[in-house]
């Protein structure tokens, strides 16, 4: 049968220059819409976020950071979820089964 939905697991440097960093949100896009999303409050760089079953196709992983100032610093990147088997995972855009990184966000 077809492969199961699977868990992306994205971890994002996110730093504040005035060290103020009140929350940090992970969003999982797709087609323009906002389909999961985690928002941290507490907690030090780098932040972890897991989505849970995530079908295949192409989605954007967007990161937001905001300070106590409400000033935010945003981080996107294509991410497609593809519908091939390696060592028995689905592979995302082959950086290892079920793993993609956001990459940093500083502001």
């Amino acid at each position: 049968g077809p492969p199961a939905p699977l868990t992306v697991t994205t971890t994002a440097n996110v730093t504040d220059t005035n060290n103020n960093l009140t929350q940090v949100e992970f969003q999982l896009i797709k087609g323009g819409v906002v389909v999961q999303n985690q928002v941290f409050t507490t907690g030090t760089s780098p932040y972890t976020a897991n989505f849970a079953n995530v079908a295949k196709g192409s989605y954007t992983l967007r990161v937001i950071g905001t300070d106590a100032l409400g000033a935010t610093g945003v981080k996107e990147r294509p991410l497609l979820v593809v519908d091939e088997t390696e060592n028995g995972a689905l592979r995302i855009n082959s950086g290892g089964p079920d793993y993609t990184t956001a990459g940093n966000v500083t502001f």
